[in-house]
This record gives structure tokens, C-alpha cells and sequence, in this order.
């Protein structure tokens, strides 16, 4: 009973939170704002060393082997370089995500860059990609969107956007939590 109530909070939370990436033949843009590559997310009374630390503290606590994944530049950077548990689906097959999210820091705001994504999976020691948009399709590259920008297939689209989302949400929530003073 526990779990559903908390997924249908989540639920809530989720189509209510507007800050969000789409997909474009592009890459990720601010779903808002097809201009922006990147989201700013609002941490009033926050400053930049704070919102930069406490940063490191919630994906230090979201990665099992966070210093492998994290690069940072004290007070301005952090860049995720990591793979997605959740596999992008086309069809049967489901590629793994492999992505990187940096963020940039200032006094109330922290700026999320479109995340970079690199979609494979490996067959009978083939390597196979799925591209965001590319001219390169062939045996082994697919591509989501194909000529002339028309969307190709609909699922890893959703996926992507879903990722992101999901991952924007929980970091926003992170951010939210108090600290317990144990």
C-alpha cells in the first residue's frame, strides 16, 4: 500500500513538475523553449558553493561508484558520465544508455545541459547504435529520427524523455530534501 501511495505522489509530482527535456532531430531541448539546449532550475537563497556541494552529495549518494562517474570543477562543474539502468527500447531490442548530464552552478540557479546519449548493444560481436538523427543508418546504425527529420520510431523517444525527466525529478527532489541533523 506503501509503494502505491508513493507512485502515485511521484505520479503527481511528475506531470505537474513543467521543467523538462524533448527530443528533437537536434538532440534535447527545454520543452518550453526549443531555443535552449539547457534547463535552469531555481534554488532561491542558495548559493553558488552551496547548490555546487550539495550537488555532489546527492549524486555521490544516487551512484554506487560515484567517483567513476563524476568530473567536477570546484564550484562551477559537474559532468555525469554513467549508463542508464533502464534500457531504450526499439522493437525487441533494447540498447543500453550510456549518457552524460553536466551541470553548471550560479547564486540560486543551477543550469542542466542537454544530456549526450550513446545508445548500442552488442550481437553475435556486432556493435549496434541507434543515433538521435544521423545520415550514417545502415546494418548497424539505426537512427530515431530519419530524412527530412520524420520520427522514426516513437518508443526510444519516450524512453529518452522519460530518463530524462525522471532523472531531473529526483534531483530536483534530492535538492529538496532537509538534511537530518543525526
Amino acid at each position: 500500500m506503501k509503494k502505491i501511495l508513493l507512485f502515485v505522489v511521484l505520479l503527481n509530482t511528475f506531470t505537474v513538475f513543467s521543467q523538462k527535456f524533448e527530443l528533437t532531430p537536434n538532440g534535447f531541448v527545454d520543452s518550453e523553449d526549443h531555443t535552449k539546449n539547457y534547463l535552469v532550475l531555481e534554488f532561491p537563497n542558495k548559493t553558488k558553493e552551496e547548490l555546487f556541494k550539495e550537488t555532489i552529495i546527492y549524486l555521490t549518494k544516487n551512484y554506487v561508484s560515484s567517483k567513476d562517474v563524476i568530473s567536477k570543477v570546484d564550484n562551477e562543474v559537474i559532468t555525469i558520465n554513467a549508463y542508464s539502468s533502464i534500457p531504450v527500447t526499439v522493437g525487441f531490442q533494447k540498447y543500453t544508455n550510456r549518457y552524460t548530464i553536466s551541470f553548471s552552478f550560479k547564486d540560486s540557479k543551477v543550469k542542466i545541459d542537454s544530456p549526450t546519449v550513446d545508445l548500442s548493444y552488442i550481437s553475435s560481436g556486432n556493435l549496434y547504435k541507434l543515433h538521435i538523427s544521423s545520415e550514417k543508418a545502415n546494418i548497424f546504425n539505426d537512427r530515431i529520427y530519419g530524412k527530412n527529420n520524420k520520427l522514426n520510431y516513437k518508443r526510444p523517444k519516450e524512453d529518452l524523455e522519460l530518463f530524462t525527466s525522471q532523472f531531473i525529478l529526483s534531483y530536483k527532489l534530492g535538492m529538496s530534501e532537509k538534511n537530518e541533523d543525526w
